[in-house]
């Protein structure tokens, strides 16, 4: 197990160049809520909230080590609400150590909000990209196969690589943050979440006025299409990736990650990022990175107590010319 993390870690650590974006997930768990380091796995402890250095050690995790532009964002609690503005004080902490070039987006409260609410965002470098609309989803707020179908609802964002000597459009690419419903038995509820959100996300980007075909769906799915039960048989149905390969969308996320976060048997894979066959054909390679921390499992717990139970997963994009209608 630690020869394949310090392989691994070892792959991740390149960087990108300056004719590339890289574009993360990372499930930041419980940022500015209670709750932290109670839901298992390595590392698990009742956490307080982050302190300054810990904020300030994740501002530089993000632009030294993780080196994205853009990071769809899971687990955001709302500290302030300002008519459509939310804010969240221990992210404008992170962001004010980042630098100005730095901004994020959490989407309004909605009419059920709780202190302990958690939401979908996004960070990102306008020295990099520009972010040309982001909003929420709209979804249905029902119940199926034994959970909410969006207890976070999804945010889409629209943005465009940034030519510095403003001469060109570059590439534009649509993003689609999700948070499925938590515990991994929830096949046929996270199946027809994400039927849903294919099917309407037509719709939602008209209403948007954009018309994008360079679509990655990203987050934390809660969904585990590798895992092996003890009979050698799939545990979970693999249905969903198989419909939304169907659909034209390939998950970067392959098997060999192992785990995509500390549980116990370090066996699970539940943050995934599906791509458009538009936007495939921008992508550098046909897989997802994974960040590690160094020394991977021993210092999980160590690192989850300043970062979060969840690694980041990456997919790097080349920046050209615009080369669709939109």
């Amino acid at each position: 197990m630690r020869l394949f993390f310090a392989l691994f870690t070892l792959i991740i650590s390149a960087s990108v160049s300056a004719d590339q974006l890289r574009i993360a997930t990372w499930n930041i768990e419980n940022l500015g809520t209670y709750g932290r380091g109670s839901d298992g796995g390595h590392g698990e402890a009742d956490l307080p909230l982050r302190t300054k250095e810990q904020l300030n050690d994740i501002a530089d995790f993000i632009r030294d080590d993780l080196g994205s532009d853009v990071i769809a964002l899971q687990e955001i609690g709302i500290s302030h609400a300002y008519g459509p503005v939310s804010r969240n004080t221990q992210l404008d902490a992170i962001v004010k150590k980042l630098g100005s070039s730095w901004k994020y987006y959490l989407p309004p409260v909605p009419y059920n909000h709780t202190p302990d609410s958690m939401y979908v965002g996004y960070l990102w470098n306008t020295e990099k990209v520009k972010a040309i609309a982001i909003a929420p989803m709209r979804v249905p707020q029902v119940s199926l196969a034994g959970a909410a179908l969006f207890s976070r609802t999804p945010v889409i964002g629209y943005f465009e690589a940034k030519d510095k000597d403003e001469e060109s459009e570059l590439n534009d690419f649509a993003l689609v943050n999700v948070n499925l419903a938590p515990g991994q038995h929830n096949d046929e509820n996270h199946l027809i979440a994400m039927t849903l959100i294919e099917y309407r996300l037509d719709d939602a980007l008209t209403a948007m006025n954009i018309n994008e075909k360079d679509r990655i769906i990203l987050g934390d799915f809660n969904d585990n299409p590798q895992k092996v039960s003890e009979t050698g048989t799939l545990k979970y149905s693999p249905a969903m990736y198989y419909h939304m390969a169907f659909k034209g969308y390939m998950d970067y996320v392959p098997a060999d990650f192992k785990s995509t976060r500390m549980d116990t048997d370090l066996n699970s894979i539940v943050d995934h990022v599906l791509v458009s066959q538009a936007a495939q054909r921008h992508l550098f390679g046909n897989r997802a990175f994974l960040w590690l921390p160094e020394n991977a499992p021993d210092s999980f717990a160590e690192w989850r107590e300043t970062y979060s139970n969840h690694f980041p997963v990456s997919v790097v994009m080349n920046i050209t010319e615009d080369d669709d209608e939109d």
